[in-house]
């Protein structure tokens, strides 16, 4: 589930609050037909207080700018087509080193917004084919007579951002652990053999874990002396 999904499922509004109403953007009468309107140029920036709320929901140091050109073009089925590319600049941390680095986001982005009632109707005519195929433009539905181009922009961003961000030339090493002592490794007789393995002078009768002899090897010879 994606950063935006849970702030819808709790209630919460979108950090960007880029909406345009369907009536600003609907094909004129005078337009032949909606595929020849004239695409919407629109162009946003993000305001402190949405710079703010990305910043808490990406979990990052800063989201310093956000930005975002992209044309509205009215569809003949009665949808929307947006098209553009976003810009960020932000502040993450380094998951090798724990410094703060510089990180950017340059994206392109095209996806339509249709009216609920064809999306049902492509979903009964195509079932699950519907969006299926991974060249198809991301199809979203029209609500409230909104096109909430900001909530999908900020998942978007939310999908190209490193999640393991490292600042230049950083590499990571593992961190390689040294057997234990006794757990294996060297052949009897050789430096580092198991203790009772004959590797450090204990009789045929074994060794105790504290690498003494046996002391039912030396009951057994006292016995045979006797």
């Amino acid at each position: 589930m994606d950063h935006n999904s849970q702030n819808a499922e709790a209630g919460l509004p979108a950090p960007l609050d880029w909406q345009h109403r369907v009536a600003e953007f609907a094909a004129k009468p005078g337009d032949c037909d909606a595929a020849g309107a004239t695409p919407a140029v629109q162009q946003r920036q993000a305001s402190a207080e949405e710079l703010a709320a990305v910043t808490a929901l990406l979990d990052v140091v800063s989201c310093q700018s956000l930005s975002a050109d992209y044309a509205i073009r009215p569809l003949p089925n009665g949808g929307f087509a947006v098209s553009g590319s976003l810009s960020a600049a932000l502040v993450q941390i380094c998951v090798v080193s724990l410094q703060e680095i510089s990180s950017t986001v340059e994206q392109d982005f095209e996806f339509e917004f249709w009216p609920q009632a064809q999306i049902d109707k492509a979903l009964e005519r195509d079932g699950e084919r519907f969006g299926a195929d991974p060249e198809a433009v991301d199809m979203e539905p029209i609500r409230d007579n909104l096109l909430d181009v900001g909530r999908l922009i900020y998942e978007l961003l939310a999908a190209h951002l490193d999640p393991y961000p490292r600042a230049p030339g950083v590499m990571f090493e593992p961190v390689v652990l040294a057997a234990a002592p006794g757990r294996g490794g060297a052949a009897p007789g050789e430096e580092g053999a198991a203790p009772g393995r004959g590797g450090d002078g204990c009789g045929a009768g074994g060794c105790s874990a504290s690498g003494k002899e046996n002391p039912f090897a030396v009951l057994a010879k006292l016995k045979t002396r006797l």
